[in-house]
């Protein structure tokens, strides 16, 4: 019988890639020659070598090395989730959510409450993301995602949809009352662009849409957020394209909201989730709160 200390040994040199850098990163006090000894234990029981020496302190699996760590990987990364949701009798647990701004600000509030007041038990931890990635999930950072993917969601992974971003364009309403953008979208090559910061997955999304539509306008200005945007264009800077969670765009005075009728600016957002290893006994609980219907 393999002894669960020795498999623990091993998946941490197999995700730190040395017996030192694992020692570090073990959630709790351990030394490097335990570490090894742990492996050498393993490798000598199983009488295969799981591990090569790549460099000064580092380790790279081999193929028997890498089919073991694939099996025990999902089980030591879920199992702190387990055990936050059963060690406590005070709350029903605690569940991690990542999520852009966007959906922080308009989409997770009201969901949010609606859980609370039925699960009070139900503890929420909420980090704000710059973008989607499900390395935080695959690294037992968090426990949901609430994103759009551009890409679509990654294969491997639980998903839900949770709600849309309605692609508007959004124009100074004093500028707005001189255009016709039913009949050509060309006049707005003739106003400044408020747009995302290019490192910005909002950039790309606002590229792609721009080329789509065929529109080339100078760039006044780069930001971060959205509120920055809408600021910029009530105030007769320019204007830009945002996605909002209300088909009828932005709520702002001032501002002249225009959504394309073929909705070919529209996202997709979703809940995601790690389908490897034991399941979050919470992330259910979350996703059936959720108010959606397509």
């Amino acid at each position: 019988m393999i002894q669960l200390t020795r498999l623990e040994g091993f998946y941490w040199v197999g995700r730190a890639g040395g017996f030192s850098a694992a020692a570090r990163a073990m959630p709790y006090p351990i030394t490097q020659p335990a570490v090894y000894q742990q492996v050498r234990k393993l490798e000598i029981e199983l009488e295969l070598k799981l591990f090569e020496r790549v460099g000064r302190g580092d380790m790279r699996l081999t193929p028997p090395g890498r089919k073991l760590y694939d099996f025990v990987r999902p089980f030591f990364e879920g199992l702190p989730g387990v055990v936050r949701a059963i060690q406590s009798d005070e709350y029903g647990g605690t569940i991690r959510i990542s999520a852009a701004n966007k959906f922080i600000v308009e989409l997770l509030p009201d969901w949010i409450a609606t859980l609370r007041e039925d699960r009070p038990d139900i503890r929420i931890e909420l980090t704000e993301a710059v973008h989607p990635d499900t390395s935080v999930l695959d690294d037992s950072q968090t426990d949901l995602i609430v994103d759009h993917f551009p890409e679509g969601v990654p294969d491997g992974y639980g998903s839900q949809l949770v709600g849309m971003t309605y692609g508007c364009f959004v124009i100074p309403a004093q500028i707005a009352a001189r255009l016709d953008l039913s009949k050509d979208l060309q006049v707005l090559n003739d106003i400044p662009f408020i747009g995302y910061k290019t490192e910005l997955i909002h950039y790309s999304l606002q590229a792609s849409a721009l080329k789509r539509f065929g529109l080339t306008p100078h760039h006044a200005a780069q930001v971060e957020r959205a509120d920055a945007i809408l600021a910029l264009v009530k105030a007769g800077l320019g204007f830009s394209m945002i996605g909002a969670m209300s088909p009828d765009g932005p709520d702002e005075e001032s501002i002249f909201s225009f959504r394309p009728p073929d909705g070919a600016i529209d996202f997709p957002v979703h809940a995601v989730w790690r389908e490897s290893g034991p399941a979050h006994p919470l992330v259910k609980v979350m996703l059936d709160y959720i108010d959606y219907e397509p």
